[in-house]
């Protein structure tokens, strides 16, 4: 028997905003701005490959009092789509690890995720397993069952099968019902939970016509060219989970569950001055002396005989990154310089 609803449980775990480059529209802000409207308290921001949006995502949500997940939808080298969510500390690391090692792999722009980088990586993070391109979804589309449940079978192995979760949309596709219902009967039969998504990729409705301008471009091509890349209709805002909850009629579980995945999200980014490592001066000296040290080394580099003026300037250039607490910062940029350097 499902449970009872409330229309506060439905918490949006797939998001993309404008930082999701050429396809989505929303900038962070305008996305929580409408959250906020509509009277949501938890929101996630699953960008393409990229945590670009995380800073002005985390700040405009804080500042109206939602509290921010942050997530990413990586690309694996099959072009699937799979949606993850940072649990903890540990899964922001392994999540920053995962998306470096998809763009190093692929062109400029691009990001290729292969499935051994998953290997020794999912710690920390909850895995749902994505849109219609996503890899099970698409097994399924191309009526594919037996890839559908070894794609399945893999990743909740990799993840756990209480940190992978089955996710199912519905934005009116003709096929969408019957695509739901493929991966619940999927899900239920592996034992995994299943969890609905609205895979915003624009704050209103009226965000539509802008985003098929930004895939014709992703496409090079006329409106009329890129057709068959845009999508069908107008679904794809951010909704309530009132709005949804006819869409998902036989299985309201899937809009609670959302809630419960979110509640498991507690890491909290931390910017500003960064945590950074100290670094390991010589001689017992402190982070600003050794500092001025290699800078009087090195000033006879760019000066044969260093007038008294520079020797002031660079005494005062000094002082204001000693009283800014900054001498270990540049002391590691420097490290990262001289190593790129000799390499």
């Amino acid at each position: 028997m499902s449970q009872p609803w409330s229309t506060t449980d439905y918490v949006e775990l797939h998001c993309h905003s404008c930082y999701s480059l050429l396809d989505g529209t929303s900038p962070p802000d305008e996305l929580v701005a409408r959250a906020a409207d509509l009277g949501m308290d938890t929101l996630a921001l699953t960008d393409h490959d990229a945590l670009y949006g995380a800073v002005p995502f985390v700040t405009a949500a804080r500042a109206r009092g939602i509290r921010p997940i942050l997530g990413a939808e990586l690309t694996l080298e099959s072009g699937a789509h799979l949606t993850m969510l940072v649990e903890s500390e540990i899964g922001w690391r392994n999540l920053c690890s995962l998306i470096s090692r998809a763009r190093m792999r692929a062109p400029k722009g691009q990001a290729k995720l292969a499935w051994a980088d998953l290997d020794g990586h999912t710690d920390g993070l909850l895995c749902l397993s994505g849109c219609r391109q996503g890899p099970i979804a698409s097994a399924l589309l191309a009526w594919d069952r037996t890839a559908a449940f070894r794609r399945a079978r893999r990743l909740r192995d990799l993840f756990g099968p209480d940190r992978f979760w089955i996710e199912i949309q519905q934005h009116l596709r003709k096929d969408d019902a019957l695509l739901a219902d493929s991966l619940v009967s999927l899900a239920r039969h592996l034992q995994l939970g299943y969890v609905a998504t609205n895979n915003v990729h624009y704050a209103r409705r009226d965000g539509q016509p802008l985003q098929d301008v930004l895939i014709a471009i992703r496409q090079r091509a006329s409106l009329d060219a890129a057709g068959p890349a845009l999508r069908p209709n107008s679904e794809y805002y951010l909704k309530t989970g009132a709005r949804l909850l006819p869409l998902f009629s036989a299985y309201p579980d899937a809009l609670i569950n959302s809630r419960r995945i979110a509640e498991r999200c507690t890491f909290q980014l931390r910017y500003g001055l960064q945590d950074l490592p100290a670094f390991p001066a010589p001689d017992g000296l402190s982070a600003a002396a050794y500092l001025a040290r290699l800078c009087e080394q090195s000033l006879p580099w760019r000066y044969r005989d260093p007038p008294e003026r520079v020797c002031a300037q660079l005494r005062y250039e000094l002082a204001v990154i000693a009283r800014a607490g900054l001498a270990n910062y540049f002391l590691i940029v420097w490290d990262i310089v001289r190593f790129a350097r000799t390499h």
